[in-house]
């Protein structure tokens, strides 16, 4: 009888559990938010330190909910938008920038093509449910270079 009941436990555990959360690829995670993905943080290190930039007033002097909020919204046929969520001004477009995507081969990069500015690279790429980090290669006007890491929410 323990035998016939442990064999229907191991029966029961192999073919009953199923994975419930089936892995999607990068692309799909980018495009299934249909409300888009707003910047939660912008994560420089300076002298060893992580500082998060948008919430450190030396780096950005706009707080204003207004400017961080816009959504951007990545289509299944590699374009993209910036939706414009909250207006600063009733004046202001409802798209703020708009353009293509493209990965790399192995999908640790992503491009963002805009129609008004110069190609955004994100490098080290991670990409799930909830959540888009990369890293930017930037520059400050003192010609000093770093790297930021951008974090993305789903909205």
């Amino acid at each position: 009888m323990k035998k016939t009941y442990a064999l229907i436990v191991l029966v029961a555990v192999m073919f009953g559990c199923k994975d419930d959360d089936p892995k999607l690829s990068v692309e799909q995670y980018l495009t299934a938010s249909t409300n888009g993905w707003v910047i939660e943080s912008i994560l420089i290190t300076v002298l060893g330190q992580e500082i998060d930039a948008l919430k450190d007033p030396d780096f950005i002097s706009e707080t204003d909910p207004c400017l961080w909020d816009d959504a951007t919204i990545f289509a299944t046929d590699n374009t993209y938008t910036v939706a414009n969520n909250t207006k600063c001004d009733s004046s202001e477009a409802t798209t703020v920038d708009s353009g293509t995507w493209s990965l790399n081969s192995d999908k640790t990069a992503l491009t963002l093509d805009s129609s008004i500015d110069d190609p955004i690279i994100f490098t080290k790429l991670s990409v799930n449910d909830t959540q888009i980090r990369g890293e930017v290669a930037a520059g400050g006007s003192t010609g000093l270079a770093f790297d930021a890491t951008f974090v993305f929410k789903k909205k």
